[in-house]
């Protein structure tokens, strides 16, 4: 089209300018746009670096993957451009976000080595309203889960499940007309139950002792609000310190615990860290992969909220996203056991 523009200027002057002109602000509209794309970037990643002073800020933590990708573009566009300064602004913008990725990434390891026996867990956020009870109903013929976790359930969607659930000897059912109900379904021995409410949300989270050959183990299925606002914020990271209380007096007696759930908070956040330095809690993605799971109706947003999280002496022998059910979350599948007493001594 260039070359095009050039060969009609020289027969029709006037109108060769009008098609450079054209030409040139079509360059200029680029780079605009490209300039703008990295100044939202680079108000996204100041902002969930100050997500502990403000509620708005931290919704910038949660896309340092997307911020990363953005900056690697630009810079490339920039330094193709011929604008060295613009990119070596960008790679620097890069580099900053892409450490905190690769500090949940690293180091890597494999899955850790079980002894015994292993369970599957199956984690879904339903979706209340938008939710496909066949497409849950398809998975959990599928995998065949031995646990199976249920967010967001009311007592339409427990009667649509119920008979895909008949197999399930231990059920806790918390229905809600908000999209808070939750569910624990067991085929696993599981010796105490008990619907707890963590702050002044009052949604539920269900506790349940369980076993493995053998050896008791604490699962926890909790789902926080989403930090839509002040006073939903307070609530979520509220949430998340009487969860992290409760797991320190749990691990007073040195009982494996896991928690499962959609916990509305992405590893970069500040909120998340410090509800891992609290609670002494390993994601069970740490070193392994990221796992997004939230929005499924927008993938360049994809962000892992729906966690697996576990103590020392719990092995995680696979992780995995499953396909989607209907929903906004996409599921989380993850099969573990209990690891062996030296291993965990080695590890501490």
């Amino acid at each position: 089209m260039v070359l095009r523009g050039i060969l009609w200027s020289q027969t029709h002057p006037a109108m060769g300018c009008v098609a450079m002109n054209d030409f040139f602000k079509l360059q200029f509209r680029l780079w605009g746009i490209l300039t703008a794309a990295g100044f939202l970037g680079i108000i996204g990643t100041v902002a969930g670096f100050l997500g502990q002073y403000a509620w708005w800020l931290d919704i910038g933590s949660h896309f340092r993957i997307q911020y990363t990708i953005l900056f690697a573009l630009l810079a490339l566009c920039y330094l193709m451009g011929k604008k060295r300064p613009w990119a070596l602004a960008c790679l620097i913008a890069c580099i900053i976000n892409a450490i905190p990725v690769a500090a949940y990434l690293l180091p890597t390891r494999g899955y850790d080595t079980i002894t015994g026996s292993s369970l599957k867990v199956v984690l879904m956020n339903v979706d209340t309203e938008h939710g496909k009870p066949d497409e849950v109903i398809q998975l959990l013929q599928r995998e065949n889960p031995d646990v199976v976790i249920l967010e967001e359930i009311n007592d339409d969607w427990m009667k649509r499940l119920s008979p895909a659930l008949k197999g399930y000897p231990f059920q806790v059912i918390e229905s809600r007309d908000d999209n808070f109900g939750i569910g624990l379904i067991s085929r696993v021995e599981t010796t105490s139950t008990q619907v707890v409410f963590f702050g002044s949300s009052e949604v539920p989270s269900i506790i349940a002792v369980m076993k493995l050959d053998g050896h008791p183990f604490t699962l926890v299925a909790t789902h926080p609000l989403p930090p839509g606002g002040q006073e939903y914020s307070f609530c979520r990271n509220e949430q998340l310190e009487l969860v992290a209380a409760y797991v320190r007096t749990n691990q007073t007696n040195q009982n494996p615990l896991i928690i499962l759930g959609d916990l509305n908070v992405s590893p970069w956040s500040p909120h998340y860290r410090d509800f891992i330095e609290q609670s002494r809690l390993i994601n069970s993605s740490q070193g392994r992969a990221i796992h997004p799971t939230w929005p499924t109706f927008s993938p360049l947003f994809l962000i892992p909220i729906d966690h697996c999280l576990h103590t020392a002496n719990i092995a995680i022998k696979s992780k995995r996203v499953g396909k989607s059910i209907g929903s906004d979350h996409y599921p989380v599948i993850v099969e573990f056991g209990m690891k062996d007493a030296k291993a965990v001594r080695r590890a501490e």
